[in-house]
């Protein structure tokens, strides 16, 4: 992105409703960090073709973060305003990326399970599961 690695970046929840929804499914795992022209890039993750390793919210996270912080090509992301964040996205949690290990250490605030939880009953209520 800017040639600094990245270490630390938001993880959030789609907020119902939100101008987002149209670009990201549904209990896909989200993270985001500012870039300094003022815009998010907000990488995502929805496991469409249902690989194993990524049907829980921490293995979506984890993918989307590993492509944020090792830079790797792919469709699933989107540079938006700051307002954008506020209207569409919920801040959940915070991924941490050690590029010596090649590790992401996912934390989602226990304050935010009530939320995480509505996000993935919802994702999967619209999937019809």
């Amino acid at each position: 992105m800017n040639g600094k690695p990245v270490s630390v970046a938001n993880i959030y929840s789609l907020r119902q409703g939100s101008s987002l929804e149209q670009h990201i499914a549904p209990g896909s795992g989200i993270v985001g960090k500012p870039n300094p022209d003022g815009l998010a890039l907000i990488y995502f993750e929805g496991n469409l073709l249902d690989t194993p390793a990524m049907r829980s919210l921490e293995g979506r996270i984890d993918c989307a973060a590993r492509r944020l912080f090792e830079d790797i090509p792919t469709t699933a992301l989107i540079y938006v305003d700051p307002q954008t964040v506020r209207d569409s996205l919920v801040p959940i949690g915070e991924v941490e990326w050690n590029p010596e290990t090649e590790v992401c250490r996912i934390a989602i605030d226990p304050s935010r399970s009530g939320l995480v939880k509505d996000y993935l009953q919802q994702a999967s209520d619209d999937q019809g599961c």
